[in-house]
């Protein structure tokens, strides 16, 4: 197929698994990690889902953090005219 791995470009999560040898891909070594990001969800190996969870709610209090000037602003807008 033609399809190439990119060893800088890779990681590796070992869950459950009690055996440390080092993977290699073409020579090099690729690194572990202990959490990830895929498609927007945080994936860890020691928090499970509670990382995911609050990085979740921070975003939404962001988003509603930056709307609550609007919701308290006592002046019509443009669009209700």
């Amino acid at each position: 197929m033609g399809l190439k791995i990119n060893a800088a470009k890779t990681k590796l999560m070992r869950i459950g698994i009690k055996r440390g040898d080092s993977v290699l891909i073409a020579g090099e070594q690729v690194g572990e990690v202990d959490e990830f990001t895929y498609l927007e969800s945080i994936v860890s190996k020691k928090r499970g889902t509670d990382a995911d969870i609050q990085a979740r709610i921070g975003k939404a209090r962001q988003a509603f953090a930056m709307l609550k000037p609007e919701w308290r602003s006592t002046t019509e807008s443009l669009g209700q005219m």
